[in-house]
């Protein structure tokens, strides 16, 4: 499989055009997946949560009419509570389904839940690749508050823009508080490789890996930074472990067109 996955990469060589653009689209398909670990559904009633998670199971199963057809009903039959519509935004951003997370999120800022739903809203933008809108969500929080997700979230769009120091210094603050938080420690260490300092982040990644083996997100970043660094070996190994070939192919192949980029 090695040699396979290893041809396929050297066949497509990087391109000597690989752009600023390259390192936000490196970045946003690794990093918003982490954020999303200090998230969480805020579901008051537990048949809510049962009809929820019935309905994310089918769309996760590819019975996509049928699971959203029973979220939907959720939201229908519940229209005016914000628990709820926190819930189903949680459950469509899950998804990949962003307008519908964007528009449930909007409907539980009416209802009350201001905070959680700009949270929401911030995260659906970096999701979509626009770090000023999330910027500019995530300022109207930290008027009241900054939160570990906060402060987090706002390292992740000044990484995306290029900003990696100052985006190092939103994940250091942090880490001040929490030195164990894995979504900063994994922000930060690959904030460092992506402003092209490899030795640091391989060094952070390398510290981080064992106390995340089942964070499979910090698995992939690993394997990235392995890449990176030449050890094609292990990073096969590291995104073999949830990825199929193709996939494993693709993240390779993108390894090696930021390489020129950095």
């Amino acid at each position: 499989m090695y040699e396979k996955i290893l041809k396929l990469a050297s066949s497509n060589p990087p391109s000597s055009n690989t752009s600023h653009r390259s390192k936000r689209t490196f970045f946003l398909f690794l990093v918003p997946v982490v954020f999303l670990l200090a998230c969480s559904k805020n579901v008051n009633d537990p048949g809510y949560e049962f009809q929820i998670g019935v309905g994310e199971q089918f769309v996760r199963s590819g019975e996509y009419d049928r699971g959203f057809r029973i979220l939907e009903n959720v939201a229908e039959n519940n229209p005016d509570a914000a628990s709820v519509q926190i819930a189903l935004a949680e459950s469509y951003f899950d998804q990949g389904a962003f307008l519908k997370a964007r528009s449930h999120y909007d409907r539980a800022i009416q209802l009350g839940e201001a905070d959680k739903g700009h949270l929401g809203n911030a995260r659906v933008a970096l999701a979509q690749n626009d770090a000023e809108l999330a910027l500019q969500l995530f300022g109207i929080l930290m008027e009241k508050n900054q939160s570990v997700a906060v402060l987090n979230g706002v390292g992740v769009a000044y990484d995306i823009l290029g900003q990696h120091e100052t985006a190092q210094n939103y994940y250091e603050q942090v880490l001040t508080h929490d030195a164990d938080n894995i979504p900063a420690l994994n922000n930060l260490a690959l904030s460092q490789t992506l402003s092209g300092n490899r030795i640091e982040g391989d060094r952070l990644f390398t510290n981080l890996f064992p106390s995340a083996l089942n964070n499979s997100t910090v698995r992939q970043n690993t394997a990235f930074v392995k890449a990176l660094n030449g050890d094609t070996k292990g990073a096969l190994d590291l995104f073999s472990s949830d990825l199929d070939d193709q996939k494993v192919y693709h993240n390779i192949n993108v390894a090696e067109r930021l390489k020129s980029a950095l």
